[in-house]
């Protein structure tokens, strides 16, 4: 299936400004719970500054994926 190349090129823009808005969102995110998530903090949620870390680092490996997407879509 064809698509037209107007059509293409909005796709190939969505993917990468909603790559970089996640990525630019993991980040903040990540750094928040590495400074801000305390031991009490931890006991209270019952999750610790590793787990959040970790989610994050999905959430940035995610954004990363789509701008790579965007960027590798020629055809």
């Amino acid at each position: 299936m064809k698509l037209d190349p107007t059509l293409k090129k909005f796709l190939r823009f969505g993917l990468i400004g909603c790559g970089a808005l996640t990525v630019a969102s993991a980040v903040v995110n990540l750094i928040a719970a590495w400074q801000l998530i305390e031991a009490a903090e931890e006991q209270s949620l019952g999750i610790t500054r590793n787990e959040f870390v970790g989610a994050y680092g999905v959430v940035l490996a995610v954004g990363v994926a789509l701008v790579g997407a965007g960027l590798g879509w020629r055809k």
